[in-house]
């Protein structure tokens, strides 16, 4: 499974990541649990995502 990043509101979106920015910004960094954040759509795409941020920043 690939993950795309894109900006705008061009077509459908298999997820959506939002919370406030720093309990956003803590989660991308895996400083805050999965609860800090709300998401809608695909799961696996959330967890998918989180995984490559994770490789990335660690």
């Amino acid at each position: 499974m690939s993950v795309d990043v894109r900006q705008g509101a061009e077509g459908e979106v298999a997820a959506e990541i939002f919370g406030e920015p720093e309990r956003l910004y803590l989660w991308l960094w895996g400083r805050a649990g999965d609860d800090a954040v709300s998401a809608v759509g695909d799961p696996e795409v959330v967890r998918a995502f989180r995984g490559r941020i994770s490789e990335a920043t660690q």
